[in-house]
């Protein structure tokens, strides 16, 4: 991977300027303005485009670097904080301003979410998520965070935690104490229940929940303690007001409706057995579809398993 900051071009003379030891230009920048292509004699700083959001004028706070303007791709704005070499932070900015990734990098990997709503640990596999989609094209919701985990600081001695990699992967290790995050997946249930005319079960996602407005198999994650069938049917009755009897696996799944937490998904049988359908919890709509005329799903894990059943 090459990165960008390092990248160099030629001014008027021969002599080739490294990205890094060109100055800033004074210009303020509207949106539209923002050139397509990296800039060849300066640098655009973030405090320089007028409708820079928070998220991206603070993103080189912590590294005490500028932001400086890379190029578009597709309707996104690329940006990056940090020195030649190192750690830096890649934010990636909607066009409108309506939403806002980044990618960390150390070394030749990192860590971040990308447009697709996936985690990314290489800089060049985020950055075509850049290109292949647009704002609102995640399938789970894009954090900005720094480090998408739990832990900033150390649950044993507070001490703050360091970015290691270990057995491949990038972990949060404490330096003071030894202790490692080590991140496992949350895991989630679902229950797929047809009535006698062999129509599926769904809910449509209320506000304040991901995807809201589109539908999905009643779902959620089980608890800690939690039996995995149990809390499907728990989910169930939450969404649906329906008693069912879960049964066989029918589908297992990564990435279940979130990618973004890093999760696991079963998908089990079920059969009603009592309750009265209405929409609970998180869902403000319930409905029975056939196969072949569905709505429009919020996941493309759902997708997957239609598919499947569909033959």
């Amino acid at each position: 991977m090459t990165d960008e900051l390092n990248a160099t071009t030629r001014d008027s003379g021969s002599e080739l300027i490294p990205v890094a030891e060109r100055p800033f230009t004074d210009r303020v920048y509207k949106t539209q303005e923002l050139p397509d292509t990296p800039t060849r004699s300066f640098r655009i700083a973030a405090s320089s485009w007028i409708e820079a959001p928070e998220e991206l004028l603070e993103a080189g706070d912590d590294l005490n670097e500028p932001v400086a303007y890379i190029r578009r791709i597709g309707p996104w704005l690329l940006w990056r904080a940090g020195p030649p070499v190192g750690r830096a932070r890649y934010v990636a900015v909607a066009a409108d301003a309506s939403e806002v990734l980044s990618f960390e990098l150390h070394g030749k990997r990192g860590v971040g979410t990308g447009a697709d709503g996936r985690n990314h640990d290489r800089f060049r596999s985020w950055k075509e998520s850049l290109r292949d989609h647009g704002p609102g094209e995640s399938i789970g919701p894009a954090h900005p965070h720094e480090w998408p985990g739990e832990y900033t600081y150390c649950p044993l001695c507070a001490t703050e935690l360091e970015t290691v990699e270990i057995y491949d992967h990038l972990r949060r290790r404490c330096p003071s104490c030894g202790f490692v995050h080590w991140r496992n997946p949350g895991v989630g249930a679902a229950v797929v229940v047809f009535n006698d005319d062999g129509r599926v079960l769904m809910v449509r996602r209320g506000p304040g929940s991901t995807r809201p407005g589109y539908w999905s198999i009643p779902a959620g994650f089980v608890d800690y303690g939690e039996e995995i069938r149990a809390a499907a049917a728990r989910e169930l009755l939450e969404e649906t007001g329906l008693v069912a009897e879960v049964g066989d696996v029918m589908f297992v799944a990564s990435n279940f409706h979130d990618p973004s937490k890093l999760t696991v998904g079963v998908w089990f049988a079920g059969t009603v057995t009592g309750g009265v359908l209405e929409a609970g919890d998180d869902a403000d709509a319930v409905g029975w579809f056939a196969l072949d005329d569905l709505p429009p799903l919020a996941f493309e894990t759902d997708a997957a398993l239609f598919k499947r059943l569909r033959g």
